[in-house]
C-alpha cells in the first residue's frame, strides 16, 4: 500500500506451460487429450458467459496448462485483456499483433462477425474454440494466408480443409463438432459452451474403445 513506485497490479502466479508451447512440442494431440483440455475450457467459458463476459481472443497462447503431460492436467484461461462485458460500450479497436484496426482479436482465431465489425456474442468464443480444436488435432490452423489481412479474409471467404483429410485418425464425430464450431454464421454454431462440451463428450465416447 505504501509502494514508493506508485500503484501496482498484483496477479496470481500461474506455474505451467501454455498450450501453444505444448502443441509445438507434440506437433498435434490425440482426440482423448483434446477432449480433456477443451472440455475443461468449456466449463471456464460457460462460467464467463453466464456473467455476460466474452473473451474475444482465445488462442493456445492464452491457455495455460497446469501439470502438463500428467493425468492432473488443468486449464487456466489467461489474458482477458480484450474481454468484453456484453451490453457495455466497446472501446477496443485494435487487432492483437497486427496493424489492422477494424476488429478485435488475433487473425488466426478471429470469428467472421468480428472481421465484419458486427456485434459479437458468446458464439464468437465458440468459433475460436473450433479453431483451437482443429489446430490441436491436425497441427495446423484451418485458415492461413501470406499476411495477417489474408488470414482474416480467409475466415470470411473460405471453408477449412477437411479435418480428416489432414489427420485421417480423427473420427467423423470430431469433424462434425469442429465444423459446427467453425460455421460462418453464429446461429449455426453450438448455442453454448455447455452444448459444445456435451458434443465433445459424445465424440470422445465414439472414438475411445469401451
Amino acid at each position: 500500500l505504501n509502494n514508493p513506485a506508485g500503484p501496482c497490479l498484483v496477479m496470481e502466479y500461474v506455474k505451467g506451460v501454455n498450450l501453444e508451447t505444448l502443441l509445438a512440442r507434440s506437433g498435434r494431440m490425440s482426440p482423448a487429450r483434446v477432449g480433456r483440455i477443451i472440455g475443461e475450457l468449456c466449463e471456464v467459458l460457460q462460467a464467463a458467459h453466464d456473467e455476460n463476459i466474452i473473451h474475444r481472443d482465445l488462442k493456445p497462447a492464452n491457455l495455460m496448462i497446469i501439470d502438463p503431460d500428467t493425468p492432473r492436467e488443468r486449464v487456466k484461461v489467461m489474458d482477458f485483456g480484450l474481454a468484453k462485458l456484453l451490453d457495455s460500450e466497446d472501446l477496443l479497436k485494435k487487432v492483437t499483433d497486427t496493424n489492422v484496426d477494424f476488429a478485435v482479436g488475433t487473425p488466426g482465431y478471429i470469428c467472421p462477425e468480428q472481421v465484419r465489425g458486427e456485434e459479437m456474442d458468446h458464439r464468437g468464443d465458440i468459433y475460436s474454440v473450433g479453431v483451437i480444436m482443429y489446430e490441436l488435432l491436425t497441427g495446423r490452423l484451418p485458415f492461413t494466408g501470406s499476411t495477417p489481412l489474408a488470414v482474416i479474409l480467409s475466415h470470411l471467404r473460405d471453408e477449412p480443409p477437411s479435418l480428416r483429410a489432414v489427420n485421417p485418425t480423427v473420427g467423423p464425430a470430431w469433424e462434425a463438432v469442429v465444423q459446427r464450431c467453425l460455421a460462418k454464421q453464429p446461429e449455426a454454431r453450438f448455442g453454448s459452451a455447455v452444448e459444445l462440451a456435451a458434443a465433445i463428450s459424445a465424440a470422445w465416447r465414439e472414438t475411445e474403445p469401451p
